[in-house]
């Protein structure tokens, strides 16, 4: 049909390339290291020379801050124009460290909630009348894993790890192509009389209004 170039490529992106997206920054590292406090028996003139020093060095320490917390995002290159996204980071360098993953990203059924509370099913004539958006909700599984090392062991096996695993964690939302694998339309034992059955899909509704997605073939300007 018309639309099969649509319908198809959505059930690629869900099945190939959606787990990918949520895996592609994993891991989130957490790193925090403790610096030394400043000595109180010391003359006045060591101390506002190590003041000047650290004041050069740091901005942070003209407001005597003891620790650094500091977060990177993904393990692969740095990229341009970010800032602690992607860059690779020595570890073994610092006390405490903290790594979040996201894993088994999975997709819920369409629902609603009513002023009561209560969740429904949604459907696309149910979107349609009532203005909302036809999307399904996004789980993952967050692990975090907390490692710990001797202050004066750094390069040594940490003494403290622990690894937490939480299931389900709501992430967000995914807009549903109409007539796709995960349209409610598309299940064999399910009619909605407020649909025509001539309806091919590949849509989406956005707050109530029907959205396409119009593919267009341009030749590049060199």
């Amino acid at each position: 049909g018309l639309v099969n170039h649509q319908i198809g490529s959505y059930n690629h992106f869900i099945d190939h390339l959606f787990p990918t997206i949520t895996k592609q920054y994993n891991p989130i590292s957490i790193r925090f290291q403790e610096r030394k406090k400043k000595q109180k028996n010391k003359t006045k003139s060591e101390s506002n020379k190590e003041e000047k020093e650290e004041t050069n060095d740091d901005t942070d320490n003209k407001n005597d801050i003891n620790s650094k917390l500091e977060l990177f995002i993904g393990g692969a290159e740095k990229m341009e124009g970010t800032k602690n996204v992607g860059e690779k980071v020595d570890h073994s360098k610092y006390t405490y460290n903290v790594f979040i993953n996201f894993d088994n990203p999975v997709l819920g059924e369409a629902e609603f909630r009513e002023n009561t509370g209560k969740k429904s099913k949604m459907s696309p004539y149910i979107a349609r009348m009532r203005n909302f958006t036809y999307s399904c909700p996004i789980y993952v599984d967050v692990i975090i894993t907390t490692v710990i090392k001797r202050k004066d062991d750094l390069n040594g096996e940490p003494y403290h790890k622990h690894t937490h695993c939480i299931n389900k964690v709501e992430f967000g939302s995914m807009p549903i192509m109409l007539k796709s694998k995960c349209c409610i339309l598309s299940k064999k034992n399910y009619f909605d009389r407020n649909e025509c059955k001539n309806d091919p899909g590949g849509y989406f509704i956005i707050s109530g209004k029907e959205k396409v997605l119009v593919s267009q073939d341009e030749c590049i300007v060199n």
